[in-house]
């Protein structure tokens, strides 16, 4: 999968967010805080890997299935970087699709949402 340049600024927000809930975990002193930060070599080729098989999965004839590669990503990155390990808890879907809605507010993100979408559904046909 290749990377997504043009959605930089998106993906800077991401990580903005889930370092802020990593700091906030480790303030409350709550399990997972103690976790390190992921770096960016560590198993990224299987992290990619993993995406593009859940968008590969996303079926050709859903109306929303560029928003579910971009949350699909969405989710990956975000219970990566806070060190999630059970990344189908309800409260961390909640998380990820208050993400996913505040994002869609701004006319702009939603866009580059779209834009997301349509790069993983692409990258993921090509593997």
């Amino acid at each position: 999968m290749s990377p997504i340049d043009p959605l930089n600024p998106v993906l800077a927000q991401i990580r903005a967010q889930a370092l802020a809930l990593r700091r906030k975990a480790a303030r409350a002193g709550t399990a997972g805080a103690e976790l390190p930060p992921p770096t960016a070599a560590e198993g990224e080729s299987d992290w990619l890997a993993q995406v593009a098989v859940s968008v590969a999965a996303i079926s050709p004839d859903d109306p929303q299935r560029r928003r579910r590669a971009f949350r699909v990503y969405l989710q990956a990155l975000l219970a990566r970087e806070c060190g999630i390990q059970d990344a189908g808890e309800p409260g961390f879907q909640g998380l990820v699709d208050r993400v996913l809605e505040a994002m869609e507010t701004d006319g702009r993100l939603k866009e580059a949402v779209g834009r997301a979408g349509d790069l993983l559904l692409r990258s993921a046909a090509d593997r």
